[in-house]
């Protein structure tokens, strides 16, 4: 039986994927660490229990101080009251919920840096015209004492991130991934000064260290505008491919009762 509360979240977000509805429910009927015990029992299921049971809560702690990332929980210092209204919200795609924790590289204050913030996101595929509006846009963010949200994506993502960098900051990235993972590689330099500058990587859930000694859980949903949106004051959801639904982007921030901007792209004369 695990006797810390902390210690019965980091647990829970190496066993099991962020965002797990029925994780939620236990947590916050029976506290983190009366719903690891369950887990383990199996009130999950056979394949969950048996996950639980190969985790090591000291292979976790030695895997974080290897790594350089800390874990905050709610009530934490750095915890970004705006994740308080996770809580509250809808469901989208059967995942939702507050995060039983996060967990964070880099030296800036995630709760300070949240405080004046702004989500942009957009396609993958993004044109040239596109990625030159979201990195202006996050350079101009920054300028003006606002931290940029992106998920470190290729595209609009990646593009938000370098503008804010080349501005000096901040910028935090919401992986889908463990936060001692670069991901998508191609980014690994942007992802270094990620950790070392004035910004922060955070990830919901642990999965995905790439450390010997990690027992990998499901294949992590991409639940980060889930976190995006939830952590960051605005959205701003930036030009996607001629062809893409723009509504797609849009739907988390929509059913939150959340402020988005966009923009247009170029006009095109008529044929």
């Amino acid at each position: 039986m695990i006797s810390s509360d902390r210690r019965a979240r980091m647990l829970l977000s190496y066993a099991m994927e962020g965002g797990d509805l029925a994780v939620a429910e236990l947590v916050q009927n029976l506290g983190a660490e009366g719903a690891w015990a369950k887990i383990i029992e199996g009130v999950l299921g056979a394949p969950a229990a048996e996950r639980a049971g190969r985790i090591r809560i000291d292979v976790v702690e030695r895997l974080a101080k290897t790594t350089a990332t800390r874990f905050i929980i709610p009530g934490s210092d750095e915890w970004p009251a705006g994740l308080d209204d996770l809580r509250h919200a809808e469901s989208v795609q059967r995942r939702g919920g507050e995060p039983v924790g996060l967990w964070l590289r880099g030296p800036g204050h995630l709760a300070h840096l949240m405080e004046r913030s702004v989500a942009i996101v957009g396609s993958r595929a993004a044109t040239a015209y596109g990625s030159g509006i979201a990195t202006d846009l996050a350079a101009d963010l920054v300028e003006q004492g606002v931290t940029v949200l992106s998920g470190g994506a290729f595209g609009i993502d990646v593009a938000a991130h370098r503008g804010a960098l080349t501005a000096g900051g901040p910028t935090v990235s919401v992986l889908a991934n463990g936060v001692d993972v670069a991901y998508p590689p191609g980014h690994a330099i942007a992802f270094r000064r990620l950790g070392q500058g004035a910004a922060i990587g955070l990830r919901a859930a642990a999965w995905g260290s790439s450390h010997a000694g990690a027992v990998p859980g499901p294949q992590p949903a991409d639940r980060r505008d889930v976190t995006r949106h939830g952590g960051g004051g605005g959205g701003a959801t930036l030009r996607r491919t001629q062809h893409s639904k723009l509504g797609a982007g849009l739907r988390t921030p929509r059913l939150w009762r959340f402020r988005v901007r966009c923009t247009p792209g170029p006009r095109r004369p008529r044929t």
